[in-house]
């Protein structure tokens, strides 16, 4: 007869079994890494999210549980800058490579969606290398009869990658890697039809070729790659060409999920300001923005940066008092300019664009420009240590609330760094994306005086 306590260890012995049964995991040998570090990411779009980071043992190997850890693309990072990618659903994983080229060297020994998502991958490596000679072989000899030839052949190759993939994604169509992989399609027009024909085509017939219907293909980078080869295909000297492009994007999507069309939206608006098309960015914020239901909390500074905040409207005023003591007071500034800078200790580009300021001290002088960097760190030593470190010839001041602080808030910072150079009728006029375009911003206002 069972007691309770033979009852109880019974069910605890079948619950243990069946959770260490769930305990998937990685094991991945790369050969020559002995001793050396592995960085595992999530993919989330275009955001790597950090998980934590692994040794290699005496053989190379390492070990890496996924325990909790969420369906998706990972992303593993080595010290030689070189990276490959796995798909985790709920399977062990078994992996060996080599520390160069390790897309292309992987072998799977266990895991039907990396098997699948490999069939693939280590062969379009090397597609895109026989199209790169190709195409360097056409810049070369520009002969006519030889172009020709060349592109014939860049055909044939991208028809043999194209059967490659569908090979691929017939292994199982309803894996995340057979899912996963129908983003990796090329859609391309008739060679014969004219530049201005292609883009027609192009227009019509890209986007349907895609289904973005799947959020958990967020959980990847698959509708960002679709959206950037998109737009790539407009490229353009006139910037609102782009413009079209993002807004046929977002024509498409519209009754898609709006965690999707969020999602899409913010990709769209960081790649357009990230190359400086801030006005085109400020239109699409303007046509959709209001039409973004259960945005983040991230995207809505976004979209009201780029409506509220845009070059030629009013900066907000505001007074604060700096780390040295003093009353600083936006509106009564002496300088012909002042860049409000938003930055924290914490965050990687600020520390290379801060001290590249006071390298840079003559052409702010120059050009009558002067500081606040607001900061939103919330520890004072941080700061305090970075700031010895990286001496601040201007106004630094932090209320130590980070993204709840009052300026923060009042400019919808949405990430670090963030620039409003502001002249004294606090006229915004202009928005630099990085100091290289700051800097030309002060030079275009040396040359006007």
């Amino acid at each position: 007869m069972l007691t309770f306590k033979k009852i109880t260890f019974l069910c605890l012995s079948v619950f243990l079994s069946i959770y260490s049964i769930a305990q998937y995991k990685l094991s991945c040998r790369i050969e020559n890494y002995a001793h050396r570090e592995v960085k595992v990411f999530t993919l989330f779009g275009d955001e790597a999210e950090y998980v934590e980071s692994v040794q290699t043992n005496i053989n190379s190997a390492f070990e890496f549980s996924f325990d909790k850890k969420e369906v998706g693309l990972y992303r593993l990072y080595l010290d030689n800058n070189e990276y490959f990618d796995l798909i985790f659903n709920n399977e062990n994983i078994q992996l060996s490579t080599f520390v160069e080229n390790p897309v292309y060297n992987m072998k799977v020994i266990e895991s039907n969606e990396n098997f699948q998502l490999y069939e693939f991958l280590k062969m379009e490596f090397m597609y895109k290398y026989k199209i790169q000679i190709l195409e360097q072989f056409m810049s070369i000899y520009p002969d006519e009869t030889f172009t020709k030839t060349v592109e014939k052949e860049k055909e044939k190759q991208v028809k043999e990658k194209n059967d490659l993939l569908i090979k691929a994604i017939n292994l199982d169509k309803n894996s995340f890697a057979g899912k996963y992989l129908t983003y990796f399609k090329e859609v391309k027009a008739p060679p014969k039809l004219s530049l201005e024909k292609q883009q027609e085509f192009y227009r019509k017939e890209y986007l349907k070729s895609y289904d973005f219907s799947s959020v958990l293909m967020l959980k990847s980078n698959a509708y960002q790659k679709v959206v950037l080869d998109y737009l790539k295909l407009f490229r353009a000297t006139d910037a609102d060409v782009y413009y079209v492009a993002g807004k046929d994007v977002l024509d498409h999507i519209f009754f898609e999920e709006p965690v999707i069309f969020n999602t899409i939206f913010e990709f769209i608006l960081n790649g357009f300001e990230t190359i400086g098309l801030v006005e085109q960015s400020s239109k699409l914020s303007l046509e959709f923005g209001d039409m973004c239901s259960d945005a983040s909390d991230n995207l809505k500074a976004r979209i009201k940066a780029n409506t509220e905040l845009t070059i030629g409207k009013k900066a907000p005023d505001f007074t604060v008092q700096t780390l040295s003591g003093q009353t600083f007071t936006l509106s009564k500034m002496k300088s012909n300019y002042t860049l409000v800078l938003f930055w924290a200790t914490w965050c990687g580009h600020c520390q290379l664009t801060i001290p590249s300021f006071t390298e840079a001290q003559q052409l702010f002088d120059a050009a009558s420009v002067d500081i606040i960097a607001i900061s939103l760190d919330k520890d004072k030593k941080e700061l305090s240590e970075f700031l010895s470190k990286n001496p601040f010839p201007w106004h630094v001041a932090c209320d130590y609330k980070s993204w709840d602080g009052k300026q923060v808030v009042d400019y919808s910072v949405y990430a670090t760094p963030i620039m409003y150079l502001v002249d004294k009728e606090l006229n915004i006029v202009a928005k630099p994306y990085d100091e290289q375009r700051l800097y030309r911003e002060l030079e275009k206002i040396l040359y006007r005086n």
